[in-house]
């Protein structure tokens, strides 16, 4: 009920304008943050293939499509959005699993990136890297194979975002 009662008063100008805003926003971060996911201090929330970059793409597509997706399993939204895409064929299987692996990869470095901080922080710099590598069971010799692993994982949440991005843009851009 609260989720229809939240859609109902999101008229149609209104939902073009919050993806219009979104797409702003990402324009905005990656001019501060930097728009290549293979930079070589990452933010990890906010550079992109980042984790704001895969979260911009849900929040168009549960404006788009009215839908919150926010069920009470022990998963995280991104997860609930990339298991609906999938089975509205959106992805197909492949897509799926690389998505996902380079999402949890992502995720996991800001999560043990905050451990190793102690605090909330989200800049990876150089001797963190070494240090979630070797937490991760990367060798103390290959601990930029972990950066590797990172990067291309960015790399897979960039462009799915921007084709992503792309579609919604074409969607909501008025036709001649």
């Amino acid at each position: 009920q609260w989720n229809a009662k939240l859609f109902q008063t999101i008229e149609k100008s209104n939902k073009e304008k919050l993806i219009y805003e979104l797409f702003a926003d990402v324009e905005a971060r990656y001019k501060k943050f930097g728009s290549s996911p293979k930079v070589l201090e990452p933010n990890v929330k906010f550079t992109g293939g980042g984790l704001r970059d895969i979260h911009s793409v849900e929040w168009m597509y549960s404006i788009k499509n009215q839908k919150l997706l926010s069920i009470q399993d022990e998963i995280t939204q991104t997860e609930i959005f990339l298991k609906e895409i999938l089975e509205k064929g959106i992805i197909n299987r492949k897509a799926y699993k690389r998505l996902y692996e380079s999402y949890k990869t992502i995720l996991r470095a800001r999560n043990l990136l905050h451990l190793v901080e102690g605090s909330k922080n989200d800049r990876l710099e150089f001797e963190q890297q070494e240090i979630i590598a070797n937490m991760l069971g990367y060798s103390k010799a290959l601990w930029k194979e972990f950066m590797h692993d990172y990067f291309r994982a960015s790399t897979v949440l960039n462009r799915f975002s921007k084709t992503m991005m792309k579609r919604y843009k074409q969607e909501f851009s008025t036709k001649l």
